[in-house]
């Protein structure tokens, strides 16, 4: 009895929400500026920017609570150095937000501010971090896009996709494709965790 207790106990703990100590990367539909977050305990949550080489890594730590099946964070009374960083770092759009996170597969929901975060193991898988999705009149094409490392330099070049190509050749200066770029959570419930890179949408119009 004790042993089915406790399984059910760890289920319900896996299911509820986020994952301590793991680095969350932002990605939104609204706000090119991305961040990171890092739940410390069961009250504490760490925000950073992003680190990339030769930036200069900021934080900060406030609390949070549980209501039901969701996490809320609201963003309130920051320090003057705190406010200053956000600033330097074009994420002055935190100060005063309210995140409200609810859990959807490995990944954590704000739908009102329409964004997804998702952990950054799972970021380093290379079919992530080498594939993003086109659409060309509702047909899916994955693309590969290589990959570069944190100083800016490709470590693999992106592979040919002859399909875009041929495309590209021959509508490059047609004037009835409209072209849209989803991006954060509506690419992400869309198309699935390869959505975070970005959904490039070409659409004939005529």
């Amino acid at each position: 009895m004790k042993k089915i207790l406790f399984l059910i106990l760890v289920t319900n703990l896996n299911s509820y929400s986020q994952n301590l100590n793991v680095f969350y990367n932002s990605f939104s539909s609204g706000n090119l500026k991305e961040y990171r977050m890092k739940f410390l305990n069961d009250s504490i949550v760490e925000f950073q920017n992003i680190p990339t080489h030769g930036s200069i890594n900021f934080s900060f730590k406030i609390e949070y609570f549980k209501e039901n099946e969701t996490v809320i964070i609201e963003i309130k009374n920051l320090s003057e150095v705190e406010k200053n960083n956000l600033k330097i770092y074009k994420l002055d759009y935190l100060e005063n937000r309210k995140i409200t996170l609810s859990k959807n597969k490995n990944e954590l929901i704000d739908k009102t501010n329409e964004t997804v975060y998702v952990e950054q193991k799972i970021l380093n898988k290379n079919y992530i971090r080498r594939k993003s999705i086109t659409i060309i009149d509702n047909e899916k094409i994955i693309i590969d896009r290589g990959i570069t490392n944190s100083y800016g330099l490709i470590e693999k070049m992106p592979k040919e996709n002859k399909k875009i190509t041929k495309f590209l050749m021959k509508n490059v200066e047609n004037p009835n494709y409209k072209i849209e770029n989803i991006r954060g959570l509506k690419a992400y419930e869309n198309y699935g965790i390869l959505g975070i890179n970005g959904v490039c949408v070409i659409t004939k119009t005529e």
